[in-house]
């Protein structure tokens, strides 16, 4: 089709027949009518801008606006777009704020903060009795004081009751968190794979707002699989293993990744949604001006790096080390599972002895370093975590800091964002306050009741019969347990336990019965 580069109409009516017309004349106003049309719509725009769409803050009067319209790559972002500094200068490109508006900002910064305030108190709870217990023994070889020691023991006891009653209720949170983020994220990434395919929905009226909505869809995405990634690791580890919890948090991440790949690369231009107004100049064929195709400003570094930095980052690194680790979890709560198949009866008990007898001698070499290599692969994977949700936190903190927020845009929606994590504070905070007991008491069915437990040194993550290998990482690394377990008899059948509580069924009967072990360390019994 003959392009008719001097009509107004036909220049502005699409980004493809403007660029067109570039590739044909150029964009120097002397030279050409085309770039005389460009220029004649820009000076008339700017003598009069819209509101909704800005631009021409670096113009005064009308002159030769001489312009590009070129490729432009940076660090993570590559796009096509029309450029000239005194019009493109203060052009709109807010973040739709049902994508991050101020609560909704608000409520991602605080899922990432409360995700690291449990990881870090679970892990205080757990160490802080062997730590203290350790420096006070430090402090009596140092002073030769033997009563430093005995004045000082009930007041460890007293410190260890309180680490241990902590780490019970952060485990409780946990469970209740996991389950929070992982609603909030899957209505989030829904709603974000439903923008991708509906451009309107965002209401991207220009380039820089496309970008940016884009960008901020991807941090959103990489909510939904680092901090529930981590979640899914801690809850594995402190045993809380569910299928429940576990359904949910795989269907979260594979969710969230499809979210993540529909936000990698900058969409087509041709996502642009049309302004509302029909007070265009007439000089632009009564279209919007190509300001609505300016890019990111280039005067500020960054703003290019901010907008795609943090999403494209996790999509390179951080992104293939999670999927590693969801991978490894769910193989470690597949393993949880098959422990608590062999608890049941109807386990066949040939494989039980075979899987007792392939275990190293816990004296032997191998069974020293085997809890010594699990203790430092869970370091290391929990510092990468850690690492990465920093740089989850820095990347959100930087869209605030290059104003992509507009913490002016407070409605009902935002405030019921930030509300989303009101019932796990406040669960957390009255446990601490009243602890466990009633508050399960008054969700535990009949004819269940609560019995407290005795717990090990380590919080009860496994009780007394439990081996010392705590990770799980050997292929049967809870079988110790199992083995111990198989020759106690019991009165009462048992149901499930958390936080040095079980469930114990009531029952008259007298039987002989396994006891089998859970996850969280619990005992279930059933008659032989």
């Amino acid at each position: 089709m003959q392009r008719n580069c001097s009509e107004p109409k036909y220049v502005f009516q699409s980004f493809d027949s403007l660029y067109g017309c570039y590739k044909d004349f150029g964009g120097i106003v002397n030279s050409n009518p085309f770039a005389q049309v460009v220029n004649t719509c820009l000076n008339d725009y700017c003598n009069n801008t819209f509101p909704e769409l800005g631009g021409c803050a670096k113009w005064t009067q009308p002159t030769d606006l001489n312009f590009t319209i070129s490729y432009h790559s940076s660090l993570f972002l590559g796009y096509t777009s029309f450029n000239n500094e005194a019009a493109c200068e203060g052009v709109k490109g807010e973040v739709n704020s049902d994508l991050a508006g101020p609560g909704v900002f608000t409520s991602y910064m605080m899922q990432l903060v409360i995700l690291l305030y449990l990881w870090f108190f679970l892990r205080l709870s757990r160490e802080g009795p062997s730590l203290a217990s350790y420096f006070s023994e430090k402090r009596k070889l140092f002073l030769h004081k033997a009563l430093v020691s005995k004045e000082r023991r009930p007041a460890l006891a007293k410190m260890t009751r309180l680490f241990d009653r902590h780490h019970a209720v952060l485990k409780h949170t946990l469970v209740e968190f996991q389950e929070a983020q992982c609603f909030f994220m899957l209505a989030s990434q829904i709603a974000v794979l439903w923008s991708t395919s509906h451009s309107a929905a965002l209401e991207s009226h220009t380039l820089r707002s496309l970008i940016q909505n884009t960008s901020v869809s991807g941090m959103v995405s990489s909510t939904g699989i680092l901090p529930v990634v981590i979640g899914m690791w801690s809850l594995q580890r402190m045993h809380k293993c569910s299928p429940w919890n576990f359904v949910l948090s795989v269907v979260t991440v594979i969710v969230s990744e499809v979210a993540l790949y529909q936000t990698r690369d900058v969409p087509s231009i041709d996502k642009i949604v049309p302004m509302d107004y029909n007070g265009w100049p007439a000089s632009c064929g009564f279209s919007a001006p190509p300001l609505i195709y300016c890019g990111l400003s280039t005067t500020e570094f960054y703003t290019q790096v901010l907008t795609r930095g943090g999403p494209m980052f996790f999509l390179q690194w951080s992104n293939p080390y999670c999927l590693v680790l969801f991978g490894m979890v769910i193989l470690l709560w597949i393993k949880t599972f098959i422990i608590d198949a062999i608890g049941r009866e109807t386990f066949p008990r040939f494989f039980l002895e075979r899987a007792w007898l392939s275990q190293p001698p816990p004296d032997s070499k191998w069974g020293r370093w085997l809890p010594r290599a699990s203790g430092l692969v869970t370091f290391l994977v929990e510092i990468a975590f850690i690492g990465a949700m920093v740089m989850d936190i820095t990347a959100f903190d930087g869209f605030d800091y290059i104003h992509l927020i507009d913490w002016g845009a407070w409605s009902f929606g935002q405030v019921v964002a930030i509300t989303l994590w009101f019932p796990v504070a406040s669960k957390y905070i009255y446990w601490l306050v009243f602890g466990t007991e009633a508050y399960s008491k008054a969700r535990i069915p009949s004819p269940y009741r609560i019995i407290k437990q005795q717990v090990d040194k380590n919080g009860g993550d496994y009780g007394k019969v439990m081996s010392s290998t705590r990770d799980g990482f050997g292929p049967f690394a809870n079988l110790q347990g199992v083995k111990v377990s198989a020759a106690i008899n019991v009165n009462a059948g048992s149901g499930k336990v958390s936080d040095g509580l079980s469930l114990a069924y009531k029952s008259s009967l007298v039987h002989s019965s396994y006891l089998g072990t859970f996850c969280d360390g619990s005992s279930q019994s059933s008659a032989l």
